[in-house]
């Protein structure tokens, strides 16, 4: 077991140009003014890095790795480190952990907290792998003064100027963890809670060919800011996966952005209190494959669910509950498919949401809405049609409006549905064509009762409108 301690100038431990390279339980605090523990091996040299427990702080970051071809670290703690200069805005972050340009990675059992700096930054790397790790309130500072580069700013190692191909990783706040140009990333169990900046952000894929990231059981909360997962990939060629299982978002302006993607899957995973003005809980941007699947969102704000873009997208089984407008003069929904080609909206039970329930739009294929239950939405409408779609086996019970289509809703077809006690209109149909409704259930066996503007009903029903 090691120790350092007040050290006044330079790195706690450094270690250089060493072939394999460990350390275990070693406690590094007191380093006034450098890194605590730094590892610089030659670039192509092989190498590696193992470290098991510690406790680790320095001034400059808690642990920078540079180069070893595999890293793996288990159980080491970092905290209070990676502080910003007092004068200098805007300066690159400092990190409490950076691995540059490994080969492989393995993160288990960390614990990064209440660090001054952001939490961790992995760049260049083709395998990611980690289990069971934390990242706690790392503040994410980049300087606390306005105006010109006083001091210090010229030590900034800029992750634009590290990385070998130019990292493209650019915010003005920076998150608990950042994933820069890694292949292929697999974690799992992992907690990233109250870094002001936001939680897991996956950089630079635009330079990648088809990278893949598979988050499972793990645990994402902010500071009712910033966004707790981002992937975004090029908008030229949309590639790259982001597979997310059984994991937790709370308390965000967006729970997930996927973007220029050739796949996003979002599974068994919780939201509670996301969104914010304009953006979605989860935003879903051209990408070419989406699967919404038993998840369950509530107390969201703004828009739920929404996909834009996208070539086949599924809703399946997602629970979606007490769901709050932000702007009320915008068309806010609890489920959004916005210029989606094919998709299907299926077995999805919306409750007591005050936005619309779903909407569709602008697709140019098939749209099926099928087995559906939207009940005591007072958003404008359950279900808004602004494209053909075929709309089966849903119920639609106490809504402002059961189903409202606009232009480009009016081919559809709805049968088999069940309408009941829906406050204004079971179907309102203000396009300029007819839509086809028959073999539903209008809440009277005599069937429903006509508007003004429709004929055709038997007068002594007490069915919901059309």
């Amino acid at each position: 077991r090691m120790h350092v301690a007040n050290v006044q100038s330079g790195n706690g431990i450094d270690v250089r140009r060493s072939g394999d390279v460990q350390i275990d339980s070693a406690a590094v605090s007191g380093v006034a003014s450098g890194i605590g523990v730094q590892v610089l091996v030659t670039p192509g040299m092989p190498s590696s890095l193992t470290m098991r427990g510690g406790k680790i702080r320095g001034h400059e970051g808690g642990l920078a790795v540079n180069y070893p071809r595999t890293v793996s670290l288990s159980g080491v703690e970092i905290d209070s480190s990676a502080f910003a200069p007092q004068f200098c805005f805007p300066c690159t972050p400092k990190f409490a952990l950076q691995i540059w340009s490994p080969d492989s990675v393995q993160l288990d059992s960390l614990n990064i907290h209440d660090n001054s700096g952001a939490g961790a930054y992995v760049d260049s790397a083709r395998v990611v792998v980690g289990a069971g790790s934390v990242l706690l309130r790392n503040q994410g500072f980049v300087g606390l003064s306005g105006g010109e580069c006083q001091f210090g700013c010229e030590q900034q190692l800029s992750p634009l100027k590290r990385s070998t191909q130019g990292a493209q990783f650019t915010l003005s706040s920076f998150p608990g963890i950042v994933l820069n140009r890694t292949q292929d990333t697999r974690l799992s169990g992992w907690t990233v809670h109250d870094n002001p900046g936001g939680g897991l952000f996956f950089t630079s894929w635009d330079v990648l060919s088809g990278p893949t990231a598979q988050i499972t059981n793990s645990s994402f909360q902010g500071l009712t800011t910033g966004t707790l997962l981002s992937a975004l990939g090029n908008p030229g060629v949309p590639s790259g996966r982001l597979i997310v299982q059984g994991a937790t978002f709370r308390r965000a302006n967006q729970a997930v952005v996927a973007q220029n993607l050739d796949r996003f899957d979002l599974t068994g995973s919780h939201l509670d209190s996301v969104g914010v003005y304009s953006y979605a809980g989860v935003q879903v941007i051209q990408v070419h494959n989406v699967r919404l699947s038993d998840d369950t969102l509530i107390n969201g704000m703004g828009w739920g669910f929404q996909v834009v873009a996208s070539d086949t997208a599924n809703a399946l089984r997602n629970v979606i509950r007490d769901g709050h407008p932000i702007d009320v003069n915008s068309q806010e929904a609890a489920l959004e498919f916005h210029t989606v080609a094919t998709g299907l909206i299926y077995g999805n039970p919306l409750e007591r949401n005050v936005v619309r329930g779903i909407i569709v739009r602008n697709g140019s294929g098939q749209m099926t809405i099928d087995s559906n239950v939207v009940a005591d939405d007072s958003g404008f409408a359950a279900l808004q049609l602004h494209q053909a779609a075929t709309v089966t086996r849903n119920m639609f019970a106490r809504n402002a409006n059961g189903i409202y289509i606009d232009f480009g809703g009016e081919p559809s077809q709805i049968h088999q549905n069940n309408f009941e006690a829906n406050v204004f209109f079971a179907i309102r149909n203000e396009s300029n064509d007819i839509s086809f409704a028959s073999g539903n259930w209008w809440n009277d066996a005599r069937g429903p009762r006509c508007s003004g503007v429709v004929t055709g009903c038997d007068p002594s029903s007490t069915g919901d409108i059309v």
